[in-house]
């Protein structure tokens, strides 16, 4: 995931991994259990067709 926007206020758009504007790197979807693990940040996308999205996000390092 390639962050435009801020740490608060997140833009996040699908890049690949290995991509050198790779910010994050998603681990899983927390979407079941609705929280991620403290070691992971964490992103939720409210209001899809299918409901909020959350994904436990660890920092990609270059």
């Amino acid at each position: 995931m390639e962050n435009r926007g801020t740490h608060a206020d997140p833009v996040l758009f699908t890049v690949p991994c290995g991509d050198t504007e790779a910010d994050y790197r998603v681990m899983f979807s927390a979407t079941r259990q609705g929280k991620c693990p403290p070691e992971f940040d964490e992103y939720t996308e409210r209001g899809s067709r299918l409901g909020d999205t959350t994904l436990c996000l660890t920092p990609v390092h270059h």
